[in-house]
């Protein structure tokens, strides 16, 4: 146990430090044309480990060498801290490079390889950074630009100058969504209502711990495993609900749609707008 508990805390320790040189990388002039993830998502591990630390460093003067399960929970923010170090676009008068997230790949393109650029909805969200989210594809790849990135205007000016007219389409809010396109953000919005049933299920294994180390009788946890099964499955059911939604709105009703776009933060409705509003840096298309 101690040797994985070692093996945990260098992880997330090297992740942190990851991030560290990754924000202070960013900021050097040759970052200085790209499109990257706010560093929120970073920093969220430079609070989880030292808490964590903590609380096991506490339960250690109880529990002994058992306190250190608690250390299971360490990858739960490693994904989050992936995405920061992995996501990232730099682009050029040439043409631009995007790099996956988590563990994918750099890619290059010129913009003669763009086949379509397709416009989501303008952001209606509070507080939400005016602007379109963008939907780049070059043959079968494709990825999102969103209006709250750094240099979003820059990098739209400068593709509306190389991508002919023809291939700026909008998003065509009657189909099918798999990538949740119509919904600006949604995939940050989505993500982090995963995060509840993710808490949920961290609660129900912390629990589990716990009453591995003594803490409670077995009647006390079987009504605790109660509530918190119940817990976790209600509150995936919603996202899996919210998800089906966001990706097929016009297979479900108003209502619905509309709560479902306030929670991903789209605001009063899933798609394009009746009227939308215009950006003059987006080539209007003749419809």
């Amino acid at each position: 146990m101690i040797y994985l508990a070692i093996a945990l805390c260098g992880i997330s320790a090297y992740l942190c430090v990851c991030c560290l040189r990754v924000r202070r990388q960013r900021k050097s002039p040759e970052w200085e044309k790209s499109l990257s993830i706010s560093f929120f998502f970073g920093a969220i591990g430079f609070l989880w480990l030292p808490f964590w630390l903590g609380m096991t460093a506490l339960q250690w003067s109880r529990d002994g060498e058992k306190a250190l399960l608690l250390l299971l929970f360490l990858p739960l923010l490693w994904p989050v801290q992936l995405g920061y170090l992995n996501w990232w676009l730099r682009y050029d008068d040439a043409g631009f490079t995007w790099h996956g997230p988590l563990l994918g790949k750099a890619r290059s393109y010129r913009y003669e390889e763009v086949t379509e650029i397709r416009r989501g909805s303008w952001q209606t969200a509070k507080g939400a950074t005016p602007g379109y989210e963008i939907i780049i594809r070059c043959g079968e790849k494709h990825f999102t630009v969103s209006p709250d990135q750094n240099n979003y205007r820059e990098l739209l000016q400068l593709l509306s100058q190389r991508v002919p007219r023809e291939r700026w389409k909008r998003e065509d809010r009657s189909k099918p969504d798999p990538y949740n396109h119509n919904a600006p953000n949604s995939w940050k919005n989505l993500f982090l209502s995963l995060m509840i049933p993710a808490m949920f299920l961290g609660l129900l294994v912390f629990e589990f711990i716990r009453f591995h180390l003594g803490y409670y009788s077995r009647e006390d946890f079987t009504l605790l495993l109660i509530l918190s099964l119940s817990l976790l499955l209600l509150s995936l059911g919603w996202t899996v609900l919210t998800l089906v939604v966001v990706r097929h709105p016009e297979r479900h009703n108003p209502s619905l749609r509309k709560l479902a776009a306030y929670w991903v933060g789209s605001g009063k409705e899933l798609g394009m707008p009746p009227d939308p509003v215009t950006d003059p840096l987006f080539p209007e298309e003749d419809v």
